[in-house]
């Protein structure tokens, strides 16, 4: 009887484990590598993003709704800093126009200057995005399958507002912009990793490209400030901003079957 009833438990047991939940919460982190104009750091800073390695955040929720295809949900945020070493450099080897009004005695000072010892303070590029779209589940051995995935969905960014300072000799100089906010549409192709531990838990992987539409920031102001101790010249510029975002991330994380 004692054998019969121990037969009955492991049965039950090995049958609970093999029984996949279809809805899952997963929460993941990740290295966020950023791609193309994004990461440029060679041209101004109205053309280039000038964005470092970072961090992402994500939330998903899946549901396998066939033994072979399921949707999810996801909300995903992600920071990445302002190449700030890279402004520097950038600044330090390209002249700076003198503009706006110009007031002191002497000859007319010339449209730009050389200057060095540029200094940008740390600031970082902000996104979230909200997105869902579909996968296909694909058997990997007894406990793992292989989720290939799309998705498409909508990113809300922030433009970093930076200050950067230079002082050579007795010219000084300074370049500010105001950060602003803009809405653009998302996009994702990845391919995940499931692999269940037990009744409850498994771990989730994932390597995933991020992309999106050109997201426009809208009257940028920026402020050019720059004096030799005998004239001085300030002028604000506002012109509108575009970005396209795109990276590469390595998620790792937990999922609970719900």
């Amino acid at each position: 009887m004692k054998r019969i009833l121990f037969l009955v438990l492991l049965c039950n047991s090995n049958l609970l484990f093999s029984q996949e939940a279809k809805k899952r919460l997963t929460l993941s982190v990740a290295p966020a590598f950023p791609l193309g104009k994004w990461a440029e750091k060679e041209q101004p800073i109205e053309t280039a993003g000038y964005a470092s390695s970072g961090q992402s955040f994500h939330l998903r929720y899946t549901n396998d709704f066939s033994a072979k295809w399921g949707w999810f949900l996801m909300l995903k945020s992600q920071r990445n800093q302002l190449n700030a070493d890279k402004l520097s450099n950038y600044h330090n080897t390209h002249p700076f126009p003198i503009v706006g009004i110009v007031v002191g005695p002497g000859p007319t000072p010339p449209a730009e200057v050389n200057i060095e010892n540029w200094s940008f303070k740390k600031k970082n590029w902000m996104t979230a995005t909200a997105m869902g779209g579909f996968y296909r589940i694909i058997p990997a051995g007894k406990r793992s399958v292989f989720l290939p995935e799309l998705g498409l969905g909508l990113i809300y960014a922030k433009l970093p507002d930076f200050l950067g300072t230079a002082q050579d000799g007795n010219q000084r100089a300074s370049l500010t912009r105001k950060g602003k906010h803009g809405v653009g549409l998302a996009y994702s192709v990845g391919l995940n990793a499931r692999h269940h531990l037990n009744a409850k838990y498994d771990i989730f992987s994932s390597l995933a490209y991020f992309g999106s539409s050109a997201v426009k920031f809208n009257d940028i102001s920026t402020t050019r400030f720059y004096t030799n101790g005998t004239i001085v010249s300030e002028a604000v510029t506002t012109t509108d901003h575009q970005q396209v975002f795109s990276s590469l991330n390595l998620y790792i994380g937990v999922g609970i079957k719900l």
